[in-house]
């Protein structure tokens, strides 16, 4: 059995090895739906974030995924329900936060994670 151990892998053209793996996430945020502008506080795969309205987000991928049927999970902090994806394409998804009463909400800790096949 060999072992690979390595601190920094590179593509060939000297730039950041681009990320092949199936079960790896191929896009993941964080932001705080409360503030003013509504910003990535981290992400990865993510150009820009669109507050639509009060809880409805759209996360945009910096490379789109290869189709539309991609999973995409958010989660919001101590939230009782949420409705995921309202809307999925290959270059976003569009989402809703809920809270118990069925109601729409910004909340202050917003983050998901999207799994699938990059274009």
């Amino acid at each position: 059995m060999s072992v690979l151990k390595a601190d920094t892998i590179q593509s060939t053209g000297g730039g950041a090895a681009t990320l092949t793996k199936q079960i790896a996430a191929k896009a993941f945020y964080i932001f705080d739906g409360t503030a003013g502008t509504p910003a990535f506080a981290d992400s990865l795969n993510c150009s820009s974030l669109t507050d639509v309205t009060t809880g409805k987000y759209t996360p945009a991928w910096t490379n789109s995924m290869g189709s539309a049927n991609y999973s995409h999970t958010t989660n919001s902090e101590n939230l009782s329900a949420l409705e995921s994806a309202a809307t999925h394409v290959s270059g976003s998804s569009q989402f809703f936060v809920i809270n118990h009463s069925g109601s729409a909400q910004d909340k202050a800790s917003t983050n998901g994670c999207t799994h699938g096949d990059l274009a």
